[in-house]
């Protein structure tokens, strides 16, 4: 009977540790090819969901082109409406208000006094390369001059005309078509900007200029980061006719 018990037992061994295995007592984790594919695997579900995003991003940027397209062509219409009202002999600003106008650029920030009577900032200041939407210290720019020009547009000689410029260098990667379209659009985003502030949008108008007024030779960085600008200017605005006689 003993000798029966003892070789029985090499059996039962053999048997409790195939019951471990299959139970998973020593199961010691996958092994480093099986860690390396669950990882693979998982970065492989990351990159569509990133790609996912990605396509849908994509097929919304031409509807907003076109609504930005429609936006500027919209302002362009209001502009040349206002320019249309300009007095017919060259309506000379009242000389207070210009005054009063050109103070703004004194109060420091990054506005300055322009060439042709307007007060300008450089884009550098108020955008990021090949934006329209304000940064947030050109927000703060435009906010610092909103009181002012509030004040100068409650009269209703003048209106005021936001201008964008840009330098030469063409738009290779960008959802604006050219220049031209990006400074008009940042010139809108200008005149949002005060609008927001409570200055009056009936009396303001955006223009775009792009690349075709400079104030310095494109050939030089210096050169096109002053041509890179938005300028404010006052313009005079005529009179109402006098009502017909009886």
């Amino acid at each position: 009977m003993r000798k029966m018990r003892l070789m029985s037992l090499p059996a039962a061994l053999v048997l409790f540790l195939f019951a471990g295995a299959l139970t998973g007592c020593w199961d010691r984790g996958p092994s480093p090819q099986e860690q390396q594919l669950s990882d693979l695997k998982a970065v492989n579900e990351n990159l569509k969901r990133d790609i996912n995003v990605l396509q849908t991003q994509v097929a919304e940027v031409p509807a907003k082109v076109r609504a930005a397209r429609l936006e500027a062509d919209q302002w362009k219409v209001k502009y040349e409406q206002a320019a249309g009202t300009a007095a017919p002999r060259g309506g000379t600003l009242p000389p207070d208000l210009q005054k009063t106008f050109l103070e703004i650029a004194e109060t420091g920030g990054p506005w300055t006094v322009g060439p042709t009577g307007s007060i300008k900032a450089s884009s550098d200041l108020l955008f990021d390369p090949g934006k329209a939407e304000l940064k947030p210290g050109g927000t703060d720019a435009v906010k610092a001059i909103a009181a002012k020009l509030k004040e100068i547009l409650t009269d209703e000689r003048v209106m005021l005309r936001v201008d964008g410029h840009t330098d030469d260098v063409p738009i290779r990667q960008s959802e604006w078509k050219d220049n031209l379209h990006l400074s008009m659009m940042r010139a809108r985003a200008v005149v949002d900007a005060l609008i927001k502030e409570g200055v009056p949008g009936a009396e303001m108008c955006a223009a775009g200029f792009g690349e075709w007024h400079p104030v310095a030779p494109n050939d030089s960085d210096a050169g096109r980061a002053r041509n890179r600008r938005v300028e404010l200017s006052l313009i005079s605005v005529a009179s109402p006719a006098p009502p017909a006689a009886p």
